[in-house]
């Protein structure tokens, strides 16, 4: 298993943690260190780096 895919399975498994505690997805937005979201009813942000783990916040968006 390549580095980059082990990377985007703890960036999957940390989006699904959230999105299974019920919080939907408030805000999204790019920056130099990679794509920022920001869940409902919570002060954390996730910073996701991999481009598969960018393309399955926007698919878990879009089917929300």
């Amino acid at each position: 298993m390549s580095e980059e895919y082990k990377e985007f399975l703890k960036e999957k498994e940390i989006v699904e943690k959230y999105l299974e505690k019920g919080l939907k997805i408030e805000k999204i937005y790019e920056n130099l260190d990679g794509t920022v979201v920001k869940f409902s009813n919570s002060d954390e942000e996730i910073i996701l780096t991999t481009p598969n783990a960018r393309k399955l916040i926007v698919t878990k968006l879009i089917h929300a």
